[in-house]
């Protein structure tokens, strides 16, 4: 069995894979599917937009979510 250090590692390995996904449930019936190559991309793309905005490594950020699906996102 992989040894993982990280969450990022682990979706990493599985985007590579192309190995399932996550799905956002809210509400009685509403159920998202998100692939983790999709969740990696658009976790890189929030990576470069804060980025941008220069928040650097070891830098502390708050941030406020309403839902799982933009938690996991942000």
């Amino acid at each position: 069995m992989e040894q993982f250090q990280t969450l990022v590692e682990i979706i990493q390995d599985r985007a590579s894979r192309d190995e399932n996904g996550i799905i956002f449930i809210s509400g009685d019936k509403q159920e998202e599917y998100v692939s983790y190559r999709k969740l990696l991309e658009q976790a890189l793309q929030v990576l470069y937009e804060l980025q941008e905005q220069g928040v650097k490594p070891g830098d502390e950020l708050i941030i406020q979510i309403d839902d799982n699906h933009n938690f996991l996102n942000v």
